[in-house]
């Protein structure tokens, strides 16, 4: 029976939960071995630090500009509607 919607998933919830247990007991050897490869190669290790970064910063979201100033199209609907009257009130 599938999960009701907007509740967590358990099995993902307890993978991550293993992947950072196992990430952080070995915090020390993966930072002596990002330095063994700084010390080697220098462009491998800015290849993975851009690699890493990704789980760290957040994406860059694209933005979007909207213009008021730019006449906009009727709808389509709209040569379908019969026409006001212009109104005697002033």
């Amino acid at each position: 029976m599938p999960r009701k919607k907007g509740t967590p998933n358990k099995l993902t919830g307890e993978v991550k939960e293993l992947l950072a247990d196992i990430v952080h007991r070995e915090q020390d050897r993966m930072k002596e071995a990002l330095r063994e490869v700084y010390m080697l190669d220098k462009f491998k290790y800015l290849q993975i630090m851009s690699k890493l970064l990704v789980f760290v910063i957040p994406k860059a979201v694209e933005e979007h500009s909207i213009t008021f100033n730019e006449p906009t199209k009727p709808p389509s609907w709209f040569a379908d509607v019969a026409p006001r009257e212009e109104s005697t009130y002033e």
